[in-house]
């Protein structure tokens, strides 16, 4: 039995039971909600006055990137002076060789096959197995770039989402290592747990997953 005919075969049982057990819900957020996210927190960065400011927008590898992107560009818009981007990889020791998003990038060239209530049950498989491990431990990677960042007088670290907080956390404890006297905001799109070790400044969805549409389980 391929991988395929096995997750057909559980097609019936295993999403349900998921769904039916776990209360958090799978929202598909478009390019226009992702729009108005941007210009929402540009408007609450101008509100403290930091429009002149030199600003370094930090995305956390790999889908922080996007989101990273997509504020600097809005800021642009919107009359900040000085905006650079750079990227930061947080990972955990042991999943140096793992591709994000485990279970659907083994399963990704089935998915376009599958129903949606099904993967939203795949996401919500996810979401309890990683949410079970919460292993605290992290390596932080600076970007080549860094030492160019160090006249910039604000830092805003993006990620598209916090599930337990820990890699948010290792991120900005090893910016307040290498960073003195220097303004630090955290962003997210959506924080996933009621609970995580470390909250963000700036979010707009809370105790969701986020479908984003680069997602690779995107219909």
């Amino acid at each position: 039995m391929n991988v395929y005919q096995g997750v057909r075969s559980c097609q019936n049982s295993c999403p349900s039971y998921i769904l039916s057990r776990v209360s958090i819900k799978v929202k598909n957020i478009t390019e226009d909600e992702l729009q108005k996210f941007y210009e929402d927190i540009t408007v609450q960065l101008a509100q403290k006055h930091i429009d002149t400011t030199p600003l370094a927008v930090i995305g956390v590898a790999n889908n922080g990137i996007d989101v990273s992107k997509g504020i600097a560009k809005q800021l642009q818009k919107s009359y900040f002076t000085d905006v650079r981007v750079s990227t930061i990889v947080c990972r955990r020791p042991h999943s140096r060789h793992m591709d994000q998003n485990f279970l659907f990038q083994k399963l990704k060239k089935y998915l376009l096959k599958m129903p949606g209530f099904f993967l939203n049950g795949l996401r919500l498989v996810e979401h309890y197995v990683l949410s079970s491990m919460r292993p605290s431990q992290r390596e932080v990677i600076l970007s080549d770039d860094f030492d160019m960042l160090l006249a910039q007088d604000v830092f805003l670290i993006v990620d598209d989402a916090v599930d337990s907080g820990h890699s948010m956390k290792a991120v900005v404890d090893e910016m307040h290592r290498l960073l003195k006297n220097k303004t630090l905001y955290t962003i997210a799109v959506v924080t996933t747990q009621k609970k995580p070790v470390f909250d963000v400044d700036f979010c707009q969805y809370r105790e969701v997953l986020v479908r984003f549409p680069w997602s690779v389980d995107k219909a």
